[in-house]
């Protein structure tokens, strides 16, 4: 909706007056193009700010009043994202000003505006993901966690679990387990866990990673419609892009391998040698620490989000760029 704002403020700029014959009196008055061309975008930009980043800001405000953001620098992070929409809507708003320029009719115009809109904001970023998931295809979550399955399996085998068990009576120089001064089933834990994280780390970071490489051939796809620079940018700003959320991610799991790590080495270092299971008091479980999750800083947000940036500054320019032969042979 805020490319539309931005549209209906600023089709008729320029073709309204021209269709009524104003546009000949202000320039037969010696008004310079460029100069009438920059109050008119300012009065707009103006208004556009007012009508997008207030709301914004004042929704963005109740939120961080009402939720505890510790460690998330929320009022930054707000304060960027308005500025990201309002140069997105100036984008549309330069759009627009520069087709009311060549336009004969304030219709005309609108009719012109509105199809760069749906070209822009719906075609183009469909085909925008469509190209990125046939040029940078990631990889399938069903076949990589059909591999870590099979990973896992492979270590599990009871032919596997023998070789090992023979192997560590050797290591200690012993023939029973109940000779061994840790627990065998407990030190079997250890190990099956060590090998389950090496082929989860390395099945999933493979995973992550093609994600990862189609975000950022995402970003550079904004070439193709600044709504789509918007999206990479909103995302990274607003930190649910898929680096807050693989962060977020692997920090659950590592937490969830201290507390397994701790568990099994309880076991292992506690042997019972057929005195029963061992039972831990509630001290073992005092030892494990609240899990807390610490966001990536801001500041590696605003590193992620300089593509996306650089892109609608791309489109800004351009833009930009266009306009000013166009302002030079401003005709009523």
């Amino acid at each position: 909706m805020v490319p539309l704002a931005a549209i209906l403020l600023g089709f008729s700029a320029f073709a309204a007056d021209r269709e009524r014959g104003t546009l000949r009196l202000a320039l037969g008055n010696g008004a310079p193009p460029g100069r009438l061309f920059a109050a008119r975008f300012a009065a707009l930009l103006l208004i556009l700010i007012v009508v997008v980043g207030g709301p914004l800001l004042a929704i963005g405000g109740l939120v961080i009043t009402g939720h505890d953001g510790a460690g998330w620098q929320v009022p930054a992070r707000l304060a960027s994202w308005v500025a990201v929409q309002i140069a997105y809507a100036s984008v549309f708003l330069l759009l627009a000003m520069l087709i009311s320029l060549l336009a004969r009719t304030a219709r005309a115009a609108l009719a012109t505006a509105l199809v760069a809109w749906v070209l822009i904001c719906v075609a183009a970023p469909r085909l925008a993901t469509a190209g990125v998931d046939a040029l940078v295809p990631a990889l399938s979550y069903r076949e990589v966690r059909a591999r870590i399955d099979a990973g896992f399996r492979a270590h599990k085998t009871a032919e596997a679990g023998d070789e090992r068990a023979r192997e560590v009576l050797t290591r200690y120089g012993v023939e029973d387990a109940r000779e061994l001064p840790v627990d065998l089933d407990g030190l079997m834990m250890f190990e099956n866990e060590s090998h389950n994280f090496a082929v989860y780390d390395r099945e999933l970071g493979a995973f992550f990673e093609s994600l990862a490489g189609q975000e950022r051939a995402f970003a550079w796809a904004g070439l193709l419609s600044p709504r789509v620079a918007l999206q990479a940018l909103s995302q990274t700003l607003a930190g649910t892009d898929f680096a807050q959320h693989a962060h977020f991610v692997w920090g659950v799991e590592a937490y969830r391998r201290r507390i397994s790590e701790r568990m099994n080495g309880e076991i292992r270092d506690n042997p019972q040698h057929g005195k029963g299971r061992l039972i831990a008091g509630v001290e073992l479980w005092q030892q494990i620490p609240p899990f807390v999750h610490t966001p990536l800083p801001f500041t590696r947000s605003l590193a992620d989000a300089r593509v996306p940036a650089l892109v609608l500054a791309l489109w800004l320019t351009l833009l930009a760029a266009l306009s000013v032969p166009v302002i030079r042979r401003l005709k009523p």
